[in-house]
């Protein structure tokens, strides 16, 4: 009887093993592993391209070329109060260091208006999920006011970076930003609070 029994185990296994069946229950298990083993490996993996939505506002200095009533050029120092809204795109190339591209809408003499495109890098001290940073930005302004022109855009400052969720996070800062952008000689020189939502 147990004889009889192990035959019949044994001609069962050897059926299911010369059929497609079995080829192809195998080769869906191979198939979820592999695949369960890319979806771990992706989600352990550290996310390397972020970006963020910001908004700076501070207090600015700009000399204004105007003409007196003999036509005589006179030069004047206003104070309006600066506007910044930005759009970065980020790539981290260590744990400490991101650089990136960065646009936005710069309001830099009351209701005059440019558009930047610049370059950036920060550097963060413990790492780049949360804590303290230094960054700058270095490139141009194109003005959107009168007629096209260009002009620089430079800055620098520090702030820190609150940690959320894996994938959102805001950073607070405090900087210097100068901005040059019309065809006369005038620029501009701003202290600046930001806040961004990072992503």
């Amino acid at each position: 009887m147990v004889e009889k029994k192990e035959r019949v185990v044994s001609r069962f296994w050897r059926l299911i093993k010369n059929s497609n069946i079995m080829k192809k229950i195998v080769c869906l298990l191979v198939a979820i592993v592999i695949c369960s083993s890319a979806w771990a490996q992706d989600n352990n993996k550290e996310r390397k391209f972020s970006f963020s939505i910001g908004y700076r506002a501070g207090f600015a200095t700009s000399p204004c070329i105007t003409r007196d009533i003999d036509g005589n050029k006179c030069i004047n120092t206003i104070a309006p109060f600066h506007h910044f809204v930005s759009l970065d795109f980020n790539y981290a190339v260590s744990p400490k260091w991101e650089i990136g591209l960065a646009t936005g809408i710069n309001d830099t003499r009351l209701s005059f208006w440019s558009l930047p495109l610049y370059a950036n890098a920060q550097f963060f001290f413990k790492d780049r999920t949360r804590g303290w940073f230094n960054y700058a930005d270095l490139g141009t302004n194109m003005n959107l006011y009168g007629g096209f022109s260009m002009g620089a855009l430079a800055g620098f400052g520090g702030g820190y970076r609150l940690y959320i969720a894996d994938k959102f996070k805001m950073d607070f800062s405090l900087g210097y930003v100068f901005n040059h952008t019309y065809n006369q000689p005038t620029y501009q020189n701003a202290i600046q609070l930001g806040v961004a939502l990072v992503f």
